[in-house]
């Protein structure tokens, strides 16, 4: 697999995990809350479920940070447009093209003077 192909996978496996890590981030965010409680009440020590409050705010952190299935894809877009465009073929026409400009300006700017 190239890497166009690696991030058209990691476009699809993103979507999927912030969704996961948000759904595991409100699961154990409820878990934290319930053992808080439960441990106030029972023993009036709240610090056990306050321990693991790293859990749902380390997960929804990288949810956060993980990027859109829509930003991977123009990531794999830009790739492809960057080797499409530096091909040999290309930077061959770009230089035809632009002599072609050039002497149609100088054609139409020559034409005004007469």
């Amino acid at each position: 697999m190239n890497g166009l192909s690696w991030l058209i996978y990691a476009a699809g496996v993103a979507g999927n995990m912030q969704g996961l890590l948000i759904a595991f981030s409100i699961v154990s965010g409820f878990g934290v809350l319930f053992w808080t409680i439960v441990g106030a009440v029972e023993r009036e020590d709240p610090w056990p479920g306050l321990k693991m409050a790293w859990v749902p705010l380390l997960s929804a952190l990288i949810a956060a940070a993980l990027p859109s299935t829509s930003t991977i894809y123009m990531i794999a877009a830009s790739e492809a447009g960057e080797k499409i465009v530096t091909s040999p073929d290309a930077v061959e026409m770009m230089g035809d093209l632009k002599a072609i400009i050039k002497k149609r300006l100088k054609e139409e700017l020559g034409g005004d003077q007469h």
